[in-house]
C-alpha cells in the first residue's frame, strides 16, 4: 500500500499563485514595447518580426522567472503572452473608440497595461491545467501560439482603427481652426455624404482650409453616381464679402426667400445661397432632377442648418 502525495500547504499554494500572477503580469507588460513598435510599422514583414521578437523576449523572461524560483515560470510567461495577444487588439479598439492619443508609446501603454492586467490571471489559471513544469511550458506554448494567431488576424484591423481615429482627430482640429461652423442642412427625402474639403492659397500666404462640400442623393438611389443621376452639391465656405447675387435684366434673377436667395438663369432655378454669420452656404441645382427637393426646400434647409459636431460631419463620409 503506497502513501498518497502530501498536499501542498495552503501558504505554499498561495505563494505559488501570487508568483504566477506577478510573473504573468510582468511577462505581459514586457510586450507593451513590441506593441508600441507594431503601431508604427508600415509592412506586414515588420509586423511579424516584432511578433517574433516579442515571443523571444517573453521566452527569455520566462527562463529568468524559472531561474528566480517562480514555479512553472516559462509556462506562465508564454501563457501570459498568448492571453495578452488576444486582449491587446480588443484594448486597442477601445482606445480608438474613445480617442487615440497621437503618440504610439502612449497608445501602447493605454492599451497594454489593461491587457496585461487581464493576461496575468488568465496565465495563472492556464498553467494549473499542467501537472509539471514541462507540461506547463507546453500548455503555455500552445496558448501563446493560439494568441499570436488571433493577434495576426485581429491586430492589423485594431491598429488601423487607431490610425483612422488619429486622422479624424487631425481633420477635426484643422476644421476647428478654419473658422468654419459644422453646419448640416437636412434635406427631407435625401441621403447626405461628406464629399470633400476645399483649400485656398492667398497670394503670398499659406494654403488653408476654407470650406467643405456635402453631396445629397435621393433616398433609395441604386447603383453608382453618374452624370445622369439626380444629386446636388452643397458647399459650406467662409464668406468672402462679395454680393450673394447681382441681377442681370433678361438673364439672371435673384429671388429672395426667408433667409436664402434663389439664383435663376433664363428662368431656371440653378443655385441657392444662404449666409450664416461668416459662413456662406451655396447649393448647385444643375443635376437636381427627379426625387430631389426644389430650390425653396433647399433654401429653407440651408437657412435652418443645424450646428452639429465636426465628428458628425466627417462621419457622413462614405
Amino acid at each position: 500500500m503506497t502513501d498518497s502525495p502530501t498536499p501542498r500547504p495552503p501558504s505554499s499554494e498561495t505563494a505559488a499563485v501570487g508568483a504566477h500572477l506577478a510573473g504573468g503580469f510582468l511577462a505581459a507588460l514586457v510586450l507593451v514595447l513590441p506593441l508600441g513598435a507594431t503601431l508604427g510599422t508600415t509592412t506586414y514583414g515588420a509586423l511579424y518580426l516584432w511578433f517574433l521578437g516579442g515571443v523571444a523576449l517573453v521566452a527569455v523572461l520566462g527562463l529568468l522567472l524559472r531561474l528566480a524560483g517562480v514555479p512553472r515560470g516559462l509556462g506562465v510567461a508564454l501563457a501570459a503572452a498568448g492571453a495578452f495577444s488576444v486582449a491587446a487588439p480588443i484594448a486597442l479598439a477601445v482606445v480608438a473608440g474613445i480617442g487615440a492619443p497621437a503618440d504610439d508609446a502612449v497608445v501602447a501603454l493605454a492599451a497594454g497595461i489593461p491587457a496585461a492586467a487581464v493576461a496575468a490571471p488568465v496565465a495563472a489559471v492556464v498553467v494549473r491545467f499542467a501537472d509539471s513544469a514541462r507540461g506547463a511550458a507546453a500548455v503555455g506554448a500552445t496558448a501563446c501560439a493560439a494568441g499570436l494567431l488571433v493577434a495576426s488576424l485581429a491586430g492589423p484591423e485594431a491598429g488601423q482603427a487607431v490610425l483612422e481615429d488619429r486622422e479624424d482627430a487631425e481633420r477635426v482640429a484643422e476644421l476647428e481652426a478654419s473658422g468654419l461652423q459644422p453646419l448640416l442642412p437636412r434635406l427631407e427625402g435625401t441621403v447626405t455624404d461628406f464629399a470633400s474639403t476645399t483649400y485656398t492659397t492667398p497670394p503670398g500666404g499659406a494654403r488653408t482650409l476654407s470650406g467643405y462640400t456635402l453631396r445629397y442623393e435621393p433616398e433609395g438611389a441604386e447603383g453608382p453616381l453618374t452624370l445622369e443621376s439626380p444629386y446636388l452639391f452643397l458647399d459650406v465656405q467662409l464668406a468672402d464679402g462679395t454680393p450673394v447675387c447681382e441681377p442681370i435684366d433678361g438673364y439672371l434673377t435673384c429671388r429672395e426667400g426667408d433667409g436664402y436667395t434663389v439664383i435663376g438663369r433664363d428662368g431656371v432655378d440653378e443655385d441657392v445661397v444662404a449666409e450664416d454669420g461668416a459662413v456662406r452656404l451655396s447649393a448647385s441645382l444643375h443635376n437636381a432632377g427627379e426625387g430631389m427637393p426644389d430650390a425653396d426646400a433647399v433654401g429653407r434647409a440651408m437657412a435652418d442648418a443645424e450646428v452639429v459636431d465636426w465628428e458628425e460631419i466627417l462621419d457622413l463620409e462614405g
